[in-house]
């Protein structure tokens, strides 16, 4: 189990929640397990919801993962990089791109990404599912989506 996947289910063991806003797991992430700073603990939201363990539906944020089944030990402290270069691969270029190619704030694009998720039967991660989403709105990634398929493949 990833560090990341760690760090969301701890979060939502810890409010005994199956959904939390955005705002309070930022809060929990931050200020109750004081693990991140307010602004990286919104990257970590971020990264979380690009590699497909949270959806965002409705202001609501949603595991896609059993976060009871999940053990984390009570000394564990994330190590999740949050160096931008990481958190911005291709991936988040392209959700960037088909943001400001359809006038969209990058949730919005997301929430897009997370429908196409459900409407395939959640077999796509979220990062093809953005790419599906793009091809649907017309929008093509050229150079990003040979680089992400590159990414992919290493």
């Amino acid at each position: 189990m990833t560090d990341l996947r760690r760090a969301v289910a701890r979060a939502f063991q810890v409010e005994n929640a199956r959904s939390l806003t955005r705002d309070a797991c930022k809060k929990t992430l931050s200020l109750k397990l004081n693990w991140f700073e307010p602004s990286e603990a919104d990257r970590v939201i971020e990264l979380a919801l690009m590699r497909g363990l949270l959806e965002e539906d409705g202001g609501e944020l949603r595991p896609l993962f059993d976060t009871g089944e999940a053990e984390v030990p009570l000394e564990f402290s994330p190590a999740v990089s949050l160096d931008r270069e990481r958190v911005e691969g291709s991936a988040e270029r392209a959700i960037s791109e088909v943001a400001g190619a359809l006038g969209k704030e990058k949730n919005e694009v997301v929430a897009g990404a997370n429908s196409v998720q459900h409407e395939l039967g959640n077999v796509l991660s979220m990062d093809a599912a953005v790419l599906v989403y793009a091809l649907r709105n017309g929008v093509r990634l050229g150079d990003l989506a040979g680089e992400y398929a590159e990414e992919l493949r290493a």
